[in-house]
């Protein structure tokens, strides 16, 4: 995808913030946009490279990618003055993006509590063995890395399998 494809040179950035997509282990950065009177609105951040490329902001964990942002906000916050030179508007402004950012953080942190307190509930529930669960023929291959994931997290429906690191290989079982 090129730069001058997504006609986003206009755009302020407020603020940045990472999400985690689960199909491709990545945490993609989102940016904060202002659009004038309209609300501010979360989307995928692009960058350019020196060919004119668009590439997603990726991060490897979730570490990584709240670390770049927490670097990257407090620069994006001085932008404002340059941008809404209005003291009223821009106040109004940073209460928006304090808002929207306070909103991402709680919700990462809802679900790393919710996952914490489903482990604990499951702390004493019976792990299956190798041997007892049943499997398709076909994905015989994946009984190890199934058998893997329910020793840690006995209540999984649904796991995905296959090698790690190229999403081309996951599988649903």
């Amino acid at each position: 995808m090129k730069w001058s494809d997504l006609k986003r040179s206009s755009n302020v950035i407020l603020a940045v913030w990472p999400y985690y997509l689960p199909h491709h282990e990545q945490w993609v950065m989102q940016e904060l946009v202002y659009k004038g009177n309209l609300a501010p609105k979360w989307r995928d951040h692009y960058y350019p490279d020196a060919k004119g490329n668009a590439y997603a902001d990726i991060h490897p964990n979730r570490e990584a990618a709240i670390t770049a942002a927490n670097k990257r906000n407090p620069e994006l916050r001085l932008s404002l003055y340059t941008h809404i030179p209005n003291p009223v508007d821009r106040r109004s402004t940073e209460l928006k993006i304090d808002k929207a950012l306070q909103a991402k953080s709680r919700l990462q942190e809802e679900e790393a509590l919710m996952l914490a307190e489903a482990l604990r509930r499951h702390a004493r529930t019976e792990r299956p063995s190798v041997s007892t669960i049943k499997i398709e023929p076909d994905a015989e291959q994946y009984r190890e890395d199934l058998t893997e994931q329910l020793s840690i997290m006995p209540y999984l429906k649904v796991a995905r399998v296959g090698q790690s690191s190229n999403r081309w290989k996951h599988y649903i079982l």
